[in-house]
C-alpha cells in the first residue's frame, strides 16, 4: 500500500512540474513569437523593410505603440494547451522511468 500511494505522489509532483514548465515556457518564450510574427506579417513590397525588420526594433516600437502586455498578445490558447502537454508528458515519463 505504500509503495502505491509513494508512487501516486510522485505522479502528482511531475504533474505539477510540467504544468509549470509548461507556463513559464510560454512566458519566456511568447513575446519572441510575438514579435517574429509581427515581422513575418509586414507587406513584402515595402521598400525600407531591411532597416524596419530588425527584431529589436520590431519590439520596440510594438512597445512604444500597445504597452508591455502586448508582448504577451495572444497567448492565452497557448495557455490552456502547453501546460496541460508538458504535464501528461512529464508525468508518462516518470511513470515509465519508475516502472520499466
Amino acid at each position: 500500500f505504500s509503495i502505491m500511494s509513494e508512487s501516486r505522489n510522485e505522479v502528482y509532483i511531475d504533474l505539477i512540474a510540467g504544468w509549470a514548465s509548461g507556463a513559464i515556457s510560454i512566458f519566456c518564450s511568447q513575446p519572441i513569437d510575438t514579435v517574429l510574427t509581427r515581422i513575418q506579417a509586414r507587406p513584402t513590397n515595402n521598400v525600407i523593410i531591411n532597416k524596419t525588420g530588425c527584431a529589436v526594433s520590431t519590439a520596440k516600437s510594438l512597445v512604444e505603440r500597445q504597452g508591455m502586455l502586448a508582448l504577451w498578445r495572444g497567448s492565452s490558447p497557448m495557455i490552456g494547451a502547453i501546460p496541460f502537454q508538458n504535464s501528461l508528458m512529464m508525468a508518462g515519463y516518470g511513470y515509465g522511468k519508475r516502472w520499466c
